[in-house]
C-alpha cells in the first residue's frame, strides 16, 4: 500500500527501513524522502514504525526464551 503519495513510498519501504535500524519518524525522513511535501502520510508512517518495532522486539524476545540445547 502506498503511504506517501507525493513520493510514492510504500508500506514495505518503511518496514524495510525499520528492520535496517530506523526507530523514529525523524530517522525515517533522513533515510527516505517521506512527508517532505504535504505531510498527509505522517500518521500512517509513524503507525507502521511502531508496528514493525513491536514485531521486531517480540521476535527477539521469543528467540531468547527458547530453551538451550546444551
Amino acid at each position: 500500500m502506498v503511504i506517501c503519495v507525493c513520493n510514492n513510498i510504500n508500506e514495505n519501504s518503511i518496514r524495510r527501513e525499520v528492520k535496517a535500524g530506523c526507530h523514529s519518524f525523524f530517522e525515517l525522513q533522513q533515510r527516505i524522502p517521506i512527508a517532505d511535501k504535504c505531510v498527509e502520510c505522517i500518521y500512517y508512517a509513524r503507525k507502521i514504525i511502531t508496528e514493525e518495532t513491536y514485531q521486531i522486539e517480540n521476535s527477539q524476545i521469543s528467540h531468547s526464551e527458547q530453551p538451550s540445547l546444551i
